[in-house]
Parts: structure tokens; C-alpha cells; sequence
């Protein structure tokens, strides 16, 4: 959480900061108070696994909490889920498969578990019963019509993908993740104005209250305007942009053609994550516009 009080320190008004800093705290106290009241509560430590994860960027110690919690609870569904994803956000693809099953096996109700962890177990292309699978199980699931409509994408099916993100922007309130992958889409069909317009109503948004800077960097992506790109996720890193935790797993789809840059590469190296071509093989990589939406669904 030190780096929202720099944020601040930068930029006193930084309202993404304060608000980052003020669920962190809530959180980390909430969690904090649940382990000095039983140390031994497994779902405690997968609660602060999370908040390392996704706040911290500290991924040995997010590692470490959902082992510990695993060696608490072994049954734990949530434990399996959380350290498969922090394999996944460091690029440990293989390893990520085995708790992920183990987490859907132990509850195959879960629409979450049902999408990602299905969606990784099968592979990104793989035909979608995954995802049909959680959406039956919830239909008001906007991360699984988000996902589908990647999968419908990369098969040819781009009315198909629309109509889903349709339904996900509805669904989400317009959060900033589907209206990302929209945006994303109108500019791959060549739909330049509609991107632009979808980019114009985000930029609106920040300028009158907190909107992820990531976002609004993945459309400039999408229209080929790096620079900007690359300013914009400067700035989602300094206001400790939730998103920036996906930045490996988003890498191959969202920050395509941002690879080399050294710009890019140091943000990276900020997170501890491998540069592109410096990776070991491991197998598979998620694609960015599939994976799930941070922790407050933007």
C-alpha cells in the first residue's frame, strides 16, 4: 500500500489513489482482525492472499497465503482457485490447471470457477461449454458473456461476440471491462468512430470521477496510438491500477505490439514479471480479453 501514499504524494488528487488506499486498508484490517482472532482460519488467509495479489503485486506472498491456507484446508474450493490464478497472473500457465480443476471439482457450482477455471483447464480456444455451463448455473454472470464473446470472436462469429458484450455492458452497469473489449471489437471490425466514441465517453468518466487509466490504454492499443497507450498505463501504474496485476496475462491480446517497448518492458520489471521472449515455455497463455475483470468488476 506504500505505493498509493506515493501516488499521492505525486499527485494530491488522485482520487483512484485514495480510493485504492481506503479499500486496501479496509480490507488488510478486516483480515487482520479475522487472523488475530483465530490464526488458523483458512478462508483468512485466502483473503489476504487476494489483497497481495491484487493490491500488493507481491506474488511470493500471495503464493504463500494460499498455501498456508491449503495446509489449513485442504478442501478449501477458494484456496485452489486463488493460488491457480496467481500462477496464472506469473505466467505459470501448466501449473495453473491442476488447482483450478481441483477448485471446480470441489465446487462445481461456481459460476467462476466454471468460466475461468474451465476456460484455463480447456484452453482459451476450445469450444465454449465452459462458459455455456456458467451462464445456465447464472445468468446474470457478465464476466461469462464477456468471455464467450472472445471465444465467438476468434472463431468468425463477430455478431455473436457483440450481441454478448452487449449483454455484458447491460448486465455490468457499463463497467469499464466490457465496455474495454466493445471498444476493442468495433476497432478490430474496423469500426474506427464507434471505438472513438466508446473511448470519448471513457475519457469523459475519468475526467469527472476515478476510471481506470488501463482501460483507456487498451483502446489506444486497439487504434494503434502507442505512445498515448503506453502514457496512459505509466499513469494506471502510478495510481496502483488493479488492473496492472493482469499485465502478463493481458499482454498477448490487449498490449499487443507494446512487447519491445522499453517503456512496457520496465513496467514489467516493476512487477517482477518476465519480459516477452524471456519467459520459460509454459504451454498455453490466457487471452487478455477473456480474463477476469479486477476485484471491483471495472
Amino acid at each position: 500500500m506504500a505505493e498509493f501514499q506515493q501516488a499521492l504524494e505525486r499527485d494530491p488528487d488522485c482520487a483512484g489513489a485514495y480510493a485504492g488506499l481506503a479499500y486496501a486498508y479496509r480490507a488488510l484490517a478486516a483480515v487482520d482482525r479475522a487472523l488475530a482472532l483465530d490464526p488458523d482460519l483458512a478462508e483468512a488467509h485466502v483473503a489476504r492472499g487476494w489483497i497481495q495479489l491484487w493490491y500488493d503485486w507481491d506474488w511470493d506472498a500471495a503464493e504463500a497465503s494460499f498455501r498456508r491456507a491449503l495446509e489449513l484446508d485442504p478442501g478449501l474450493a477458494e484456496a485452489h482457485f486463488g493460488l491457480g490464478n496467481l500462477y496464472m497472473h506469473t505466467g505459470r500457465m501448466d501449473q495453473a490447471r491442476a488447482p483450478l480443476r481441483q477448485a471446480l471439482a470441489l465446487d462445481p457450482l461456481s459460476p467462476l470457477f466454471n468460466a475461468i477455471g474451465g476456460w484455463v483447464i480447456a484452453g482459451p480456444d476450445q469450444p465454449s461449454h465452459h462458459l455455456d455451463r456458467a451462464l445456465e448455473l447464472d445468468p446474470d454472470y457478465f464476466l461469462g458473456w464477456v468471455m464467450r464473446a472472445g471465444v465467438r470472436q476468434r472463431a468468425g462469429d463477430a455478431a455473436g461476440a457483440l450481441a454478448d458484450l452487449e449483454q455484458a455492458r447491460r448486465l455490468c452497469g457499463d463497467c469499464s471491462h466490457a465496455l474495454t473489449i466493445l471498444g476493442r471489437l468495433h476497432a478490430a471490425q474496423g469500426r474506427t468512430e464507434d471505438a472513438r466514441a466508446l473511448l470519448a465517453r471513457m475519457q469523459a468518466r475519468r475526467q469527472a470521477g476515478y476510471w481506470p487509466a488501463s482501460s483507456l490504454a487498451a483502446l489506444h492499443v486497439a487504434l494503434d496510438e502507442r505512445d498515448a497507450a503506453l502514457d496512459l498505463l505509466e499513469q494506471a501504474w502510478a495510481e496502483r491500477d488493479t488492473r496492472m496485476a493482469f499485465l502478463l496475462l493481458d499482454r498477448p491480446v490487449r498490449w499487443a505490439g507494446l512487447e519491445q517497448a522499453p517503456r512496457f518492458q520496465a513496467l514489467q520489471a516493476r512487477l517482477r514479471l518476465p519480459v516477452a521472449g524471456t519467459e520459460p515455455a509454459t504451454g498455453r497463455t490466457a487471452s487478455a480479453d477473456t480474463s477476469a475483470p479486477d476485484r471491483d468488476g471495472r
